[in-house]
C-alpha cells in the first residue's frame, strides 16, 4: 500500500474512531417528559429532543420554549394552528443540562387552547449521528486544508497559487452572514428553509424521490417537489435527518452556493479569457453582483442563486462550439442545463430565451451542420440526464392547467418592473421588498440592479468596439453580447411593451413573462452576459494599453469598485441582522400561512378543518385510521344500499390508488376527487372490510428516473474512458 494511501485510511480511520468516542456516551436510555400542562418547565440534559404538542384551538396560539441559559440550549416556539391538533419540533441543548420554560401565548383575546399533552421526548440515534458528524467534519475540512497548503507548497506558479488564495477568500468573504450562531433570514427563508425539512420527512417515509411535502397545508399532500428540483437539497435534507439543526442545514446550503457560484465562474471565464487573472476579475465582478447577492440573502432563494451558478457553463458552451472545441462545448451545455433545470425553472426559460435569439443573432456559425449536431447532441443528453424530473414536471403541468401558477401573472406585470433610477442607483434597502408588493419609493425597495461595478464594464466594452470595430476579430460578439445584455436590461424595467405585447402577442408574452413573476429576474443573464463581455474585452484592454498601464489600472479599479459595492452590501446586511433561531422549532406541520399556492389547484380548499376520513353524509362507519405518509389503511362499513365517496384528508394529485379487501378478496377502487379538491373514494353499497389509500408514482415515471440514472452513468464511464484513452495516448 503507498503511504498516501496508508496516511488518507488512517486519518479518516481516527475521525470515525474519535466520532464513535464522542457519540457513546449519548447511547443511554432517557425517560420522555409528558405533560397535559399548558405551562411549566422541565429540566433536559445535553442532548437532542423532540417536541410534541397535541392540542385543540378555536383561533392562533404559540407554544413558547424559553430556556433560562439561552447560550447553552437553541430552541424557539411552535405556532399552533386552529386546523392543526398537533405540531413537532426539536430542542439542542449544548450544557450539561437546562431548564426550559414553556408556556402558550395566545394571540387574540378569544382564543380557547386546550392542550392534550405535550410530549419532550430524547432522540438518542439523532444526538448520536449529530456527535459523531460534526466530529467527521471536523477532520475532513482539516483535511481539506491540508491538501490546499500541499497544492499551494507544491505549486510552483505564482499566479495559480493567487488565484487559489483569492477564490478561498472570495468564498468566505461572501459567506460572512452565514458564519454566525443563528439565519439572518430573508423574504423566502421560511419556504426554503421548509422544502429541506420536507424533504427530509419525505424520505423518512420511504418516497424517493419526494415529490409531494406532507407537513405542508395540514399535510394535505403539496406537490412541491413536483414543481421544484430537489436535487440539491437531498444532503441537506440528510443531515436535518442525522441531527443537524435546520438552520444550520440551511447555512451549510447557502456556503455551498456561494462556493459553487465562485469556483464554475471562475473555471469558466478563465476558459473564455484564456488567462487565470482575468478569469479571477470575472468571478469577482459575477459573484460579487448585486443581483445576486440580493437574491441569495435579501430574497434567501438558494435555488435562482444556485442557478446563476450554473449560467456561465451555458456561455462557456457556446463559446467552445464558436472556437469549434464541439466535445467540451456539448459538456459544457449539458452540465449548464442540467444544473440549471434541476435548481430553477424560470431561469432555464430565461436561458433558452436568450441563448435562442445568440444563435438567432450569429446564424451563420450555428446553421452549420457540426453545430447543428452538437447543439442537438447537447439537447438530447440534457433531457435523457433530467427526464426523472422533466416527465413529472411536464405531467401535473398537462394534467393541471387550473393551478396558481398559471394564472397568477395573467394580467400585465407592466408596473412590476424596475425604474431607470432604481438600475442605476447604489442607493437600495438590503431588507426591501419589490414594487408589487409595497409601492414605495425606490431606495425603500430591495436592490434590482447588477451593480455599478458591471455597469462600466457594459461601458467600456461599447468604448472598446467603437475604438476597434475594425480590427478586432471578436468585434461580432462583443456587438451581440451587448445588444442581449441591453435587451435584458430594458426587459427588467417598467418601460419595456409587456402590456402591449400580452394584448397583441399573447404567444409571446406568455414565454418572457408570464410565468416570469416579476421582470428584476432578467438581471441574473444581463450578470452572466455582462461578466462574459468581461471575460472578452478585459485581455484587449491589457493588451493594447498594458505599456502605460491603462488598462490594469482600469480593471483594477473595476474590480476594486465591485470588492465596495459587494462588501457595503454585505455589511448592511449584516447590520439589520435580527436573529431568527426560531426556524429551528416550528415544523412544516403548520406550514401553510408562508406558502406560495402557486402549485394548488383551483377549487382546493386550503383551509380544512377537518382532516377526518369521512363521507359528506356521515352514513359510512369508519374505525381507526393509519396513517404513514400518504398511505391510509382503515376499516370501514357502508350500511347503506347506496355507493357513497369516501373523503381522505389529502389532496386528489394524480399518483393515489385504493383498495378493499373484504373476504379474502383485494379489490381496486378509483380515487377521484370532491368537490374541494381532496381524494375520494366510491365505497359500494354494503361493502365492509378493509380500505387502504396510498400514493404511488407512476410507472412512466419510474421508468423516466431510470432512464436518468443510467444516461449519467453512460455519460460519466464515456468522460472516464476518453479521458483514460488520452492520457494514454499523450
Amino acid at each position: 500500500m503507498k503511504k498516501k494511501t496508508l496516511f488518507i485510511v488512517l486519518f479518516f480511520a481516527a475521525a470515525v474512531a474519535t466520532g464513535v468516542l464522542r457519540a457513546l456516551p449519548y447511547n443511554v436510555e432517557r425517560e420522555a417528559f409528558v405533560t397535559t400542562a399548558a405551562e411549566g418547565e422541565v429540566v433536559l440534559e445535553k442532548g437532542i429532543y423532540s417536541v410534541r404538542a397535541n392540542y385543540s384551538e378555536n383561533n392562533y396560539s404559540v407554544l413558547v420554549l424559553e430556556p433560562e441559559e439561552t447560550d447553552a440550549v437553541r430552541t424557539g416556539f411552535l405556532f399552533l394552528l386552529p386546523e392543526a391538533q398537533t405540531v413537532t419540533g426539536r430542542i439542542y441543548v449544548d450544557g450539561p443540562s437546562a431548564n426550559v420554560h414553556f408556556f402558550v401565548s395566545a394571540a387574540y383575546s378569544d382564543s380557547d387552547i386546550r392542550m392534550e399533552e405535550i410530549i419532550f421526548a430524547y432522540r438518542r440515534f439523532a444526538t448520536m449521528c449529530y456527535a459523531f458528524l460534526r466530529t467527521l467534519f471536523l477532520f475532513a475540512f482539516a483535511y481539506a486544508l491540508f491538501l490546499f497548503g500541499r497544492k499551494w507548497v507544491v505549486c510552483g506558479d505564482r499566479t495559480t497559487r493567487l488565484v487559489m488564495a483569492c477564490c478561498l477568500l472570495l468564498v468566505i468573504g461572501l459567506s460572512l452572514p452565514l458564519f454566525r450562531d443563528h439565519l439572518i433570514g430573508g423574504h423566502d427563508t421560511r419556504f426554503h428553509i421548509h422544502r429541506i425539512e420536507a424533504v427530509g420527512e419525505g424520505m423518512r417515509n420511504g418516497y424517493f424521490p419526494v415529490y409531494l411535502y406532507t407537513g405542508w397545508f395540514h399535510d394535505f399532500g403539496y406537490p412541491l417537489g413536483v414543481y421544484y428540483g430537489n436535487l440539491y437539497l437531498y444532503p441537506f435534507a440528510l443531515l436535518y435527518e442525522a441531527g443537524f439543526p435546520l438552520w444550520s442545514c440551511f447555512r451549510a446550503l447557502l456556503i455551498c452556493v456561494n462556493a459553487a457560484t465562485v469556483f464554475i465562474s471562475y473555471r469558466c471565464f478563465r476558459r473564455i479569457s484564456g488567462n487565470p487573472l482575468t478569469g479571477l476579475f470575472c468571478c469577482l465582478l459575477y459573484s460579487g453582483a448585486v443581483w445576486y447577492l440580493s437574491s441569495i440573502y435579501t430574497s434567501n432563494t438558494p435555488g435562482a442563486s444556485l442557478a446563476m451558478a450554473f449560467l456561465p457553463l451555458i456561455v462557456t458552451g457556446f463559446y467552445d462550439l464558436i472556437r469549434e472545441e464541439y466535445r467540451e462545448g456539448v459538456r459544457f451545455l449539458i452540465a449548464g442545463f442540467t444544473g440549471v433545470i434541476q435548481t430553477h425553472v424560470i431561469t432555464l426559460m430565461m436561458s433558452v430565451l436568450f441563448a435562442t435569439l445568440f444563435c438567432l443573432l450569429h446564424w451563420r456559425i450555428f446553421t452549420r451542420p457540426a453545430r447543428i449536431k452538437s447543439i442537438l447532441k447537447a439537447a438530447a443528453c440534457t433531457a435523457a440526464v433530467n427526464l426523472g424530473f422533466l416527465v413529472p414536471f411536464l405531467d401535473y403541468m398537462n394534467r393541471y392547467r387550473d393551478i396558481g401558477a398559471y394564472h397568477y401573472y395573467a394580467d400585465s406585470i407592466q408596473e412590476n418592473g424596475v425604474t431607470f433610477p432604481q438600475l442605476f442607483s447604489p442607493v437600495y434597502n438590503v431588507r426591501g421588498l419589490i414594487r408589487y408588493q409595497t409601492m414605495p419609493d425606490g431606495a425603500s425597495e430591495m436592490p434590482q440592479t447588477a451593480g455599478i461595478a458591471l455597469w462600466c464594464v457594459f461601458a467600456l466594452a461599447l468604448v472598446l468596439l467603437i475604438r476597434y470595430r475594425r480590427s478586432l476579430r471578436i468585434v461580432p460578439y462583443i456587438r451581440s453580447l451587448l445588444l442581449l445584455s441591453l435587451l435584458s436590461i430594458f426587459m427588467t424595467t417598467m418601460y419595456f411593451p409587456y402590456r402591449w405585447i400580452m394584448q397583441h402577442l399573447p404567444a409571446v408574452y406568455a414565454v418572457i413573462a408570464k410565468s416570469i413573476q416579476f421582470q428584476a429576474r432578467y438581471l441574473a443573464v444581463s450578470c452572466v452576459l455582462l461578466c462574459t463581455l468581461a471575460a472578452l474585452c478585459m485581455p484587449v484592454l491589457t493588451e493594447r494599453f498594458g505599456q502605460s498601464k491603462t488598462g490594469y489600472l482600469i480593471c483594477a479599479g473595476i474590480a476594486l469598485l465591485s470588492l465596495i459595492q459587494s462588501g457595503v452590501f454585505i455589511g448592511q446586511y449584516i447590520a439589520t441582522d435580527d436573529p431568527a433561531s426560531t426556524f429551528v422549532a416550528y415544523t412544516g406541520a403548520n406550514y401553510d400561512g408562508y406558502t406560495d399556492n402557486l402549485y394548488v389547484k383551483s377549487g382546493a380548499d386550503m383551509m380544512v378543518k377537518n382532516t377526518a376520513v369521512e363521507d359528506a353524509g356521515h352514513l359510512v362507519e369508519v374505525g381507526d385510521v393509519r396513517r404513514s405518509g400518504f398511505s391510509f389503511t382503515g376499516e370501514i362499513r357502508n350500511p347503506t344500499g347506496e355507493t357513497q365517496l369516501l373523503a381522505f384528508p389529502v389532496w386528489a394529485y394524480y399518483g393515489y390508488r385504493a383498495y378493499g379487501l373484504a373476504g379474502g378478496t383485494k379489490e381496486m377502487w378509483d380515487v377521484v376527487e370532491n368537490p374541494v379538491f381532496r381524494a375520494s373514494v366510491p365505497v359500494p353499497a354494503g361493502f365492509e372490510g378493509e380500505v387502504q389509500l396510498e400514493w404511488q408514482k407512476p410507472l412512466y415515471w419510474l421508468l423516466a428516473e431510470i432512464t436518468s440514472v443510467s444516461a449519467v452513468a453512460v455519460l460519466l464511464y464515456r468522460g472516464r474512458a476518453r479521458e483514460k484513452s488520452n492520457a494514454d495516448a499523450a
